[in-house]
């Protein structure tokens, strides 16, 4: 069954597109995607997946903050808006 989307919905679409038998395609375009894993995890989703890495999250609060893509420089200067990260990991008790 998790399977569905790929082999069967996403099929279905390329057919309605494209056309079939003795029907005219609808044109346009289909683009199929895998997601990865969850930012936010928890019942209200209020805590950060550390399984994501580092670099995901900085670039999740890059977007939130600007709405432009991330470029990979630890300084970025957006709008007269300046955003430093300094990412260090503390110690567990």
């Amino acid at each position: 069954m998790e399977d569905y989307a790929e082999s069967i919905t996403s099929e279905r679409v390329k057919r309605v597109i494209k056309g079939y038998a003795d029907k005219e395609g609808t044109g346009g375009s289909f683009d199929y995607y895998v997601l990865g894993k969850p930012l936010f995890i928890g019942e209200n989703r209020e805590f950060l997946n550390e399984e994501v890495g580092t670099d995901k999250i900085r670039e999740y609060i890059w977007y939130s903050e600007t709405r432009t893509a991330w470029g990979k420089p630890d300084l970025h200067k957006n709008q007269s808006r300046a955003i430093c990260y300094l990412c260090r990991q503390l110690p567990f008790a």
